[in-house]
């Protein structure tokens, strides 16, 4: 499953970590405050924190889809003090939407720590837009083509992707909307500004349990356990679509590996605590943890999925 990275600079790693962590780490989430991601971040923060005694900071940076807060980690000192957390989806789509950027190869920039956990992806629609399943939206926008737009956390990111693929995979033309943040898809799809979103469970729960959304299909192989009565999209029609939010923990590239090991080391006990899955659980997020391999093995595939995705719709970074 995950990319095997090129650890540039180990010659300069140190031989010891010493007293790591001797200050404040910052873990950079490349997407707005209230998604998945987010959530995900500041449980896994607050836990590192009370274990290592330094204080591990949440800090948001948004932008061209999760390429901002990305790139400044690439480019960061490879000490340990600057940290990635990002929906593998979201760190790979970024790669292959913007192959200029300095971070280009990711493989060159970035060490892999653990995988941390997943969560589906959930297709919300406005109740008003008329359609209770996946082969309904279809024939909709079949029907009428480029009445339906779909709103994502911004271009070239995760969610914008699946519904790329989406499009792809049954032929139909839909607009796309690009925002900041899920803290801004929520109110513009409840506002009917969008018609529907491809998007992590955590913010839309309670609109839908409120008949305020409606969710109709998530996007892995299997049903979620936070949905059980949602079908997948490709029990739906789309036998091909598997779109699924797994979060990584990386680190600039030459990061030492002895810090490697002791953040990977951390967090898959914090994964196993029954207090984290209690606080993640019914945001729609399972835990799991890995090795650096795995997530590496992983990622490759990724990239590799939404490399496809972007070639074959023609995207481009703006």
């Amino acid at each position: 499953m995950f990319i095997l990275f090129v650890l540039s600079g180990q010659a300069n790693a140190q031989s010891s970590i010493g007293d790591y962590p001797s200050r404040p780490v910052k873990i950079v989430v490349p997407l707005g405050a209230g998604g998945g991601t987010d959530i995900f971040a500041r449980n896994i923060a607050q836990k590192l924190s009370e274990r290592l005694g330094k204080q591990f900071i949440v800090e948001n940076r948004p932008g061209a889809g999760s390429t901002i807060g990305t790139l400044a980690v690439a480019k960061s000192p490879n000490d340990g003090y600057t940290l990635l957390l990002s929906a593998i989806g979201t760190y790979a789509s970024a790669m292959a939407y913007d192959q200029k950027l300095n971070y280009g190869n990711m493989r060159n920039d970035f060490a892999p720590i653990s995988l941390l956990g997943n969560s589906t992806l959930v297709v919300v629609v406005n109740p008003n837009i008329g359609v209770k399943n996946i082969k309904e939206l279809i024939t909709l926008a079949k029907n009428k083509p480029g009445l339906l737009n779909f709103g994502s956390s911004g271009t070239g990111g995760l969610s914008h992707l699946s519904g790329e693929m989406f499009k792809q995979m049954s032929e139909v033309n839909m607009t796309h909307v690009p925002y900041k943040g899920t803290a801004q898809i929520v109110p513009a799809l409840i506002s009917g500004e969008i018609s529907l979103t491809f998007d992590t469970p955590p913010a839309y729960l309670a609109f839908v349990k409120e008949n305020r959304l409606k969710a109709i299909a998530v996007g892995g192989t299997k049903r979620s356990a936070f949905l059980p009565d949602v079908p997948t999209i490709m029990e739906s029609g789309l036998p091909n679509y598997d779109s699924v939010a797994s979060y990584g923990l990386f680190a600039p590239a030459g990061t030492p590996k002895e810090i490697i090991n002791l953040l990977n080391r951390e967090v898959n006990q914090i994964l196993l605590l029954s207090e984290l899955k209690d606080n993640l659980v019914p945001q729609g997020i399972e835990p799991a943890g890995s090795s650096p391999e795995v997530l590496s093995q992983f990622t490759d595939a990724e990239i590799a999925k939404w490399m496809r995705v972007v070639k074959l719709g023609g995207i481009k970074s703006d």
